[in-house]
């Protein structure tokens, strides 16, 4: 399970812009340590959809030590470029375990930043085009008469008011995320919102999506949510150094594993001196991800060396006419 643990906080931020100047606010989020362990955390934004991320920074240090079990805030920082047009821009907080970057990371929910359209503020115009528009009245009054005067006042005077066109997002089918691995899906979103449902303690294989809402192909315009469900694993613990036949398999529970077979270890087994019941390795090894309550095979020394029985490949070719009691076997060897 992840070290840290952003619950839900605030879901949008209004920007507040002046004039035509870039758009900013602000939002803050918890972070909380649930390890019973101090950890170095660091913190990033992800963005979504058409939102970028040099518009996103955190106030503090990104990189940050928590106590166990503390809270800490994380206030970010949005500033929208001037020329970005009116909408809603999501994006989402990261917390990264600073040892262990790859497997122990959490996103926290999408939240989205709503930039407002920008205030156009016309220039006043100088008072000397009034001037030369009535001078040009009274020119063309005095040339050619009072009918073309009347014309001229009263014709053509229609202006024509621009209509702000309002383009709806563009509608198209949701991409097949099911069967993709969660960690790349992002790149190929196609312009919709991500959201990340981990589902633990299920037999599927990890950090594979199996269940995405919307389904695939389903019409939905740009920037709407897809629910993407998957199993994000267990990660197969450090042995101890000390381990044993009988502290192992409670190693392995204690991750979310189960116990499976005792192998023979034969780098040591039947060597002089060797510590006979050491357990030596998990297979498969530390680090691994695996699907919860998996079986974790692990190798132990043992105090006979591990042996192997060798059959002559011409037994194999005469079996199936000799008797079982004719076959000549090789005195048991090691390796």
């Amino acid at each position: 399970m992840p070290t840290f643990e952003i619950p839900d906080g605030p879901t949008t931020v209004e920007l507040k812009r002046s004039g035509d100047a870039s758009a900013t606010g602000s939002i803050v989020f918890n972070v909380t340590n649930k390890s019973s362990d101090g950890c170095a955390g660091r913190l990033s934004v992800v963005p979504s959809g058409s939102s970028k991320e040099e518009w996103f920074t955190i106030e503090g240090d990104r990189e940050r030590t928590f106590a166990s079990g503390e809270t800490q805030t994380a206030t970010i920082k949005i500033s929208a470029p001037k020329d970005v047009a009116a909408g809603d821009y999501p994006f989402c907080l990261r917390a990264v375990a600073v040892n262990d970057p790859d497997n122990d990371h959490v996103e926290g929910p999408v939240a989205t930043a709503k930039v407002p359209a920008a205030v156009v503020v016309e220039k006043k115009k100088s008072l000397w085009w009034l001037w030369l528009i009535i001078a040009l009245v009274v020119l063309i009054a005095l040339g050619v008469g009072g009918y073309f005067i009347v014309k001229n006042l009263g014709g053509d005077d229609e202006v024509e008011t621009p209509t702000n066109n309002v383009v709806a997002p563009a509608e198209a089918k949701v991409p097949k995320f099911v069967d993709q691995n969660v960690d790349s899906i992002a790149q190929n979103a196609g312009g919709y919102q991500i959201v990340k449902n981990e589902t633990p303690n299920t037999t599927r294989e990890p950090r594979i999506v199996y269940e995405q809402d919307p389904a695939p192909d389903t019409v939905l315009p740009a920037g709407k949510r897809v629910i993407v469900s998957y199993e994000p694993g267990v990660v197969v613990p450090e042995l101890p150094a000390s381990a044993t036949f009988a502290s192992a398999p409670n190693t392995l529970r204690s991750a979310g594993l189960q116990p499976g077979n005792f192998l023979c270890d034969r780098s040591l087994s039947g060597t002089p001196g060797a510590p006979v019941g050491k357990v030596t390795r998990f297979d498969p090894p530390a680090g691994t991800r695996v699907a919860a309550n998996k079986q974790i095979n692990m190798f132990a020394v043992q105090a006979n060396r591990c042996l192997t029985l060798l059959i002559r490949p011409e037994i194999f070719q005469t079996i199936n006419r000799t008797r079982i009691s004719d076959v000549v076997v090789r005195d048991h060897r090691t390796r």
